[in-house]
């Protein structure tokens, strides 16, 4: 990832379960730049089930690979260097 990131920048970030065993990439939002970290919130397929989800309108256009939903619940402060390509935007 760069050095700098906006909002509306979607990244692919790897989180571990709850559990502590394994974990998953999912696609995350950028919500605000911290410097060395970011704010994200995670974005999933799973279909809209409170009023801090958000669905994705043009999900092919933001680069992911089914209709999602962004989970505003969801936030989780990153270091910079954890969120992977590709990278796409969603449209503000």
């Amino acid at each position: 990832m760069t050095s700098t990131v906006e909002l509306g920048d979607v990244y692919v970030c790897v989180f571990p379960f709850t559990s502590g065993q394994g974990a998953k990439a999912r696609p995350v939002l950028v919500l605000m730049d911290l410097g060395p970290d970011c704010l994200v919130c995670r974005i999933t397929s799973v279909p809209h089930r409170g009023f801090l989800d958000l669905p994705v309108a043009h999900w092919q256009e933001a680069g992911l690979e089914k209709p999602s939903t962004i989970r505003l619940s969801r936030l989780v402060t990153v270091e910079k260097a954890s969120p992977q390509g590709p990278h796409w935007k969603i449209g503000t």
